[in-house]
């Protein structure tokens, strides 16, 4: 589009011609030529719409001593020619070349190829070079174009911009305008889980294409914990608890009651219901009778009904502990008895044991004879000291004293598989010989066989009851308090209540992302665990998304709105080829401007002369040359090493002949006067 208007500007002063020129860029003018000076006045040349470049096919000059008549002869030969080159003042007369334009892209013989120009930003300049030159020239310093400063930001969906000093932000483009189409979604299933050695390194992998992968894991066991204190640890009761539910373990007495929670059974992948077996009936025999043990009815819910044979009646045995030994870990424990009854002792060998899977509950042992065991004094001892346990005064009556190291906590075990647990071979054993307890089998199917030995022969004497010991209340107390263990009721059926002490708090470990690298498209993710408990560093390894086909986006209209309105940007065109068409907002009149007229005199042609302002500027000012006429030559010029005080300028004159062989300008000759307009803050 060309010009559809023209007007030549008048100021009094180079201020009140900037004024004149600003609130007509307000109204989408655009600036035609450069500044002249016309007697005291200042005139600046402007117009609506935009300047063809091309070539002149016509020529013609529009003249008139009046302002006013030479801006609306012009203006109304704008529809059969546009203006070339600055209006001219001779005799006090204005002239404006007027032509006709023919747009460069008419199709015509191709001209030869032109030098291949650089831009780059340096030293506050845009400068430009050909290919060909080693020095970058200044175009133009980056203060003259700078408005008030742009902040920009994402939010509510959208690019938002605003200046400064603005209060609201304005929409620029949404987000979902510069989105793709989503893929689909992607379902990502857990696939293997391997256990690997304490130490090794985790590892992660996803197998399978989107949208349907597969994430399989390869995760170390823990490290064993530290061998704590060697105290002195028997079994004592072991609860099958229902699936699911939290795996307990507690000290009473010297003794380890452990309570297990059964897994869900089942075969090829289904989940069956957890088998429950639980004590049924519990019989005694005459004496040299057999023990035998049945398993009733079906899973999941079983129950084992016991026949233990009763011992000949003999003298009143007392049964001490003697040495306490802990074992190598992984050896086989065992006990033995020492002495003849009725004073005998109990040596025990309990092997240590690192952490690992829960075990097989264990069965109850036989019926003892009707022997009331109190509890007497339970001490907690220093952590490392061995456990003590010492029973005073004779059956049936006695007296449990205890000695209970506090423990180290370990770490928890891994839950095991689901074990099935059947009853055996039950075998009676000579009186005096050592029970026994075999479990044969891998775990999830094993056997327990039982050795019990009949109880030895005494002396002549009334059958005792059979005492019943359960268990009654069981308190958390605590951490470092003391355990303790109370048993209530007469026998035979008498009560164990314990008081437990919590161990104290392990160490929580710590997760934190590590490095997040980006792999090529189509590779599997990865994962790596590093660093050492309780601090554990993630490192993940995401593929890129395949590659979309390349976008062309192409600049398409860039506009200039009015100063204070929205910039805008729309993309027009589907992908790949689109084009982004832009509206920018013109910088609202700056403020606090500095601007005064400085004149010089050529010295010597072809030299710079060094000028002076005579204001005060915060940074280096523009200094535009004011063209003026000197006889029939028009001076005008350019300035360098434009500094805050001053700069250099060149002054040029345009050539005496229109038989040009090089350019238009030629440098002034010594005496030659010329102006520069300086604007600056």
């Amino acid at each position: 589009m060309s010009l559809t208007k023209y007007e030549l500007l008048v100021g009094a002063s180079s201020s009140d011609l900037q004024s004149r020129v600003r609130a007509k860029q307000a109204t989408g003018s655009v600036i035609v030529y450069g500044m002249f000076q016309r007697g005291t006045s200042y005139c600046q040349a402007v117009g609506t719409g935009t300047l063809d470049v091309g070539s002149l096919t016509d020529y013609r000059i529009v003249s008139s001593p009046n302002i006013d008549t030479f801006s609306t002869l012009v203006s109304n030969m704008l529809t059969e020619a546009q203006p070339v080159g600055t209006p001219v003042v001779y005799n006090s007369a204005l002239f404006q070349v007027m032509g006709k334009v023919q747009p460069f892209n008419m199709t015509g013989q191709n001209g030869a190829d032109g030098k291949t120009p650089q831009i780059q930003v340096a030293a506050g300049y845009i400068q430009w070079k050909y290919t060909t030159d080693t020095v970058w020239q200044n175009l133009i310093a980056l203060s003259n174009l700078q408005g008030a400063s742009a902040d920009m930001r994402v939010s509510n969906s959208a690019i938002q911009w605003k200046r400064s000093t603005d209060s609201e932000w304005t929409t620029l483009i949404g987000v979902d305008a510069l989105m793709g189409p989503s893929g689909p979604g992607n379902s990502l299933t857990i696939g293997s889980i391997t256990t690997l050695s304490p130490g090794s390194q985790a590892s992660a992998n996803i197998t399978g294409t989107s949208p349907n992968q597969v994430l399989n894991l390869s995760i170390p066991a823990g490290s064993t914990g530290s061998d704590g204190s060697t105290p002195t640890i028997s079994i004592g009761t072991v609860t099958t608890l229902t699936a699911g539910s939290q795996a307990t373990a507690a000290m009473v007495n010297g003794k380890l009651n452990l309570g297990i929670p059964v897994g869900n059974n089942g075969s090829d992948g289904s989940t069956p219901q957890p088998n429950t077996l639980s004590i049924g009936t519990v019989s005694t025999t005459a004496a040299g009778g057999a023990a035998s043990a049945t398993i009733t009815g079906a899973a999941p819910n079983q129950t084992l009904n016991l026949t233990l044979p009763a011992g000949n009646n003999g003298p009143a045995n007392t049964l001490s502990v003697g040495n306490v030994t802990t074992g190598a870990s992984g050896t086989q424990a065992s006990a033995t008895i020492t002495g003849t009854a009725p004073a005998q002792t109990l040596n025990l060998t309990i092997p240590r044991g690192n952490d690992g899977k829960d075990g097989a509950p264990g069965t109850n042992g036989d019926p003892g004879p009707a022997n009331k065991l109190v509890i007497g004094t339970v001490t907690t001892l220093q952590p490392g000291d061995s456990a003590t346990a010492s029973i005073s005064g004779t059956a049936p009556n006695q007296t449990l004293n205890l000695g209970i190291p506090p423990g180290n906590k370990g770490n928890p075990g891994d839950n095991g598989p689901a074990n099935t647990l059947t009853v055996g071979t039950v075998n009676t054993l000579s009186p005096g010989a050592s029970a026994t307890v075999n479990i044969t089998g891998t775990s999830p199917n094993q056997t327990i066989s039982f050795g019990i030995p009949q109880g030895a022969q005494g002396g002549p004497g009334g059958n005792g009851p059979a005492n019943t010991l359960s268990i009654g209340t069981v308190t958390t107390l605590a951490a470092g308090a003391s355990a303790t263990a109370t048993i209530t009721g007469t026998a035979p059926s008498q009560t164990l209540n314990l008081g437990l002490p919590a161990g104290p708090n392990g160490t929580t470990p710590t997760l934190t992302t590590g490095t997040v690298t980006t792999l090529a498209p189509g590779t599997n993710a990865t994962a790596s665990v590093t660093g050492t408990g309780p601090n554990y560093i993630l490192n993940i390894g995401l593929p890129a998304g395949a590659n979309g086909p390349a976008n062309t986006l192409s600049i398409g209209t860039v506009s200039t709105g009015a100063a204070g309105s929205s910039a805008a940007a729309t993309i027009t065109g589907t992908s790949p080829t689109q084009v982004l068409n832009l509206t920018i907002p013109r910088g609202n009149a700056g403020t606090n401007s500095v601007t005064e007229v400085v004149t010089g005199t050529v010295v010597t042609a072809g030299t710079a002369v060094a000028l002076t302002f005579t204001k005060t500027y915060s940074s280096p000012p523009t200094v535009i040359p004011v063209p003026q006429w000197s006889g029939t030559q028009m001076v005008t010029g350019g300035a360098s090493s434009v500094t805050t005080t001053g700069c250099n300028f060149l002054a040029m004159q345009s050539r005496a002949t229109l038989l040009l062989s090089a350019g238009p300008f030629e440098n002034a000759a010594a005496g030659v006067v010329f102006k520069a307009l300086v604007i600056g803050n």
